[in-house]
């Protein structure tokens, strides 16, 4: 609505009569008096405000009421998935396909949005499945963690065997055999960057498969590393450099180091040469897996550089270690130099530079309308210098844009060219789920 004047009635002030002279008199006649100008007073109506544009950025992926709409390259919602009684599982990063479980049958289903189709990737119901990975180039595949028996199911981390499923073909290779639920794997896969290799472990053991060879048991011993004790339980956590020549792993139970002991629950670092078939340990660095005995996995930065995250405090005896010691931090490791950094924040979101990095520090109680605030830092290695870029909403999810430009924290948006933080305007009826290309 746009302003409106109202004209009022005018106020006309009344002239004085004039009086009736006759001709003779010599009473001047009056002067005539200039016409009274009508005013107007404007009354400015309430003028309703326009709602502001929702950002609505393409690739964007809504959920309501169990209909999933994704936002075009024109920026228009449209409708994607609309089959309430499923539960999903992940959307691949390019946009084209959808995993999920339809609670009718019971059935694991491999959608191509683009196609509009559905199909069962198994013929069974499964207790549980989980999505650990896509590979987006040829072949496409899909890797999952299944759980062919309730008795599989692991509420608090990793659980179930890896699975491969060809996305064109919908073959699905399970990555080993079934030897019973008592060996199922404790931590997630890892991937290689070629898509050649993965590495997962089975009860601790690890084990690495490759395409043209199958499976094979992992042994450090093949690396120069001995054993000195019970090699179940041993290896968790695997992650490949993004050259994929190292692999490393969480370790304990071989010979980390001079002098080592194994501990129920302490984990060092191994890196292992997968060309060169030798490994290079972090003996200053003691990972425990005291809480309800899980380690996150580790990140690598280039090839030569490690994100470690996790309850960490220096090399001693855990027994006896204070609490002071005792950190959920995350640890920057060169490998040439040995060199540890840690960061003020206790999770990396990711390097937005050589030598800078994006982390979140918890602020603990509410603040600022926040139930779970953070500070969104930027840490600088080479200099030593914290910066806050502003506080988010810890529980709110974090997506990367698909063209790696900018990070969405709930409802804040990080542009990594000008490292601010932006506040963005969703729809309020909507559940922002994910972040993928549009195909």
């Amino acid at each position: 609505m746009s302003l409106i004047e109202t004209a009022v009635p005018a106020t006309i002030t009344p002239l004085p009569t004039a009086t009736v002279v006759p001709a003779s008199s010599s009473t001047l006649q009056p002067t005539a008096l200039p016409a009274a100008t009508p005013t107007h007073e404007a009354t400015v109506l309430p003028t309703a405000t326009p709602a502001p544009a929702y950002d609505l950025l393409p690739g964007m992926i809504f959920s309501q009421d169990g209909v999933y709409f994704r936002i075009d390259t024109s920026g228009q919602l449209a409708t994607l998935f609309e089959q309430p009684e499923t539960n999903v599982l992940s959307f691949s990063p390019d946009g084209r396909y959808l995993i999920y479980t339809d609670f009718n049958d019971n059935l694991l289903y491999l959608r191509d949005l683009v196609q509009g189709e559905s199909r069962p990737i198994f013929s069974e119901p499964l207790a549980d499945a989980r999505l650990r990975d896509w590979r987006e180039e040829e072949p496409q595949w899909a890797l999952l963690s299944i759980a062919p028996t309730q008795a599989y199911v692991n509420a608090w981390f990793g659980g179930g065997l890896p699975a491969l499923v060809n996305l064109d073909a919908l073959k699905t290779t399970m990555l080993i055999p079934e030897f019973g639920s008592a060996l199922q794997q404790f931590t997630d896969a890892a991937v290689s960057p070629t898509g050649e290799q993965i590495a997962f472990d089975i009860a601790g053991q690890g084990w690495l498969y490759e395409f043209e060879l199958g499976a094979r048991p992992f042994d450090p011993a093949d690396y120069g590393l001995p054993l000195l004790g019970d090699p179940q339980y041993s290896l968790r956590n695997p992650t490949f450099s993004p050259n994929g020549r190292f692999l490393v792993w969480q370790i304990k139970n071989y010979q980390l180091w001079d002098g080592y002991v194994p501990d129920e629950y302490e984990f060092g670092v191994a890196v292992f040469d997968l060309e060169r078939q030798t490994a290079v340990t972090i003996p200053n660095l003691i990972l425990s897996a005291a809480d309800h005995n899980y380690i996150p996995p580790m990140r690598w930065v280039g090839d030569d550089n490690l994100l470690i995250y996790g309850l960490i405090f220096p090399q001693g005896d855990l027994a006896t270690a204070s609490s002071e010691a005792w950190n959920y931090r995350t640890a920057y490791v060169h490998l040439g130099s040995g060199q540890v950094i840690i960061f003020t924040g206790e999770r990396v979101i990711q390097s937005i530079a050589s030598d800078a990095f994006l982390t979140v520090r918890s602020l603990g109680q509410p603040a600022d309308g926040f139930v779970s605030p953070g500070e969104l830092l930027i840490e600088s290695l080479a200099d030593g210098t914290v910066t806050v870029a502003g506080l988010i909403e810890l529980t709110q999810p974090t997506l990367f844009a698909p063209d790696g430009r900018t990070i969405l924290f709930g409802d804040q948006q990080f542009d990594l060219g000008s490292r601010t933080l932006q506040p963005l305007n969703l729809p309020p009826d909507l559940q922002l789920v994910t972040w993928t290309a549009v195909p």
